[in-house]
């Protein structure tokens, strides 16, 4: 099975201009900030936050949502952050270290 991150290149390449690329965060594992970033950074459009969402929702309802989101933007920020990014703008593939 190809990396989601070789997958992401290609899918990218693929996709006709104007239509959005959204990832699957199944695709990306467990979506730990570094992922979304990561994700984000190979052009993705936007991240699907799946479970996470859902067991959030479970929990405790709407205010669960809000919180795991807020939870998730920040960490993306001190991602971004850790990175040298200022803003989403910069987020490009060169800004991930592949191991």
């Amino acid at each position: 099975m190809a990396h989601p991150e070789s997958d992401l290149v290609v899918a990218r390449a693929s996709v006709a201009e104007g239509i959005p690329l959204i990832n699957s965060s199944k695709a990306m594992g467990d979506s730990y900030s570094g992922d979304i970033f990561q994700v984000l950074a190979l052009d993705a459009d936007a991240v699907l936050l799946g479970r996470p969402y859902v067991y959030a929702l479970t929990v405790t309802g709407e205010q669960g949502v809000r919180e795991l989101i807020h939870n998730y933007h920040a960490y993306v920020e001190l991602t971004m952050g850790l990175s040298g990014c200022r803003s989403a703008t910069e987020m490009k593939h060169n800004r991930i270290i592949s191991r």
